[in-house]
């Protein structure tokens, strides 16, 4: 699967986790999904209903939505569907990262790195360190596997 084929519109920056692109019903389906495995959306259904006062028109609708973001695969079956992952909780992480940071580095007027390397605000300096350190611990184990090599 190619990252392109992840379709996501909307970043909440309140949201935690995958609900900062997903929905938080789209994403209590996907936890659902990616620790059980293979469902229908009646399975689903069944499952978040002892969570949420909800309809199973609307599991049903939002596990299309997921599919047709590239996020669910879906098999048909006599009744309906049955849904999968397309891609892993992490894998998914890691395409919001990449988008977000895309989209904040080349559409401000004032690219991101430069908004950090000219801040004096100590929660910036803080930030800036912990990317340090992150780097850093990058760059070692590159060094290390490079040495095995």
């Amino acid at each position: 699967m190619k990252e392109q084929d992840i379709k996501l519109e909307n970043i909440h920056l309140s949201g935690s986790g995958i609900r900062k692109a997903l929905g938080f019903l789209e994403a209590d389906i996907m936890e659902i999904i990616w620790e059980k495995g293979k469902l229908s959306v009646r399975e689903v259904f069944e499952i978040i209903k002892n969570k949420r006062d909800i309809a199973y028109t609307t599991v049903m609708t939002t596990m299309d939505r997921l599919y047709k973001k590239g996020i669910l695969s879906r098999k048909k079956i006599v009744k309906g569907y049955t849904y999968w992952p397309k891609v892993t909780e992490k894998r998914l992480e890691k395409h919001i990262i990449r988008e977000t940071l895309k989209g904040l580095f080349s559409d401000m007027k004032e690219p991101v790195m430069s908004y950090f390397a000219n801040s004096e605000e100590p929660e910036d300096i803080e930030i800036i360190k912990s990317f340090a350190t992150i780097i850093d611990e990058l760059q070692k184990e590159q060094d290390k596997n490079d040495g095995n090599n």
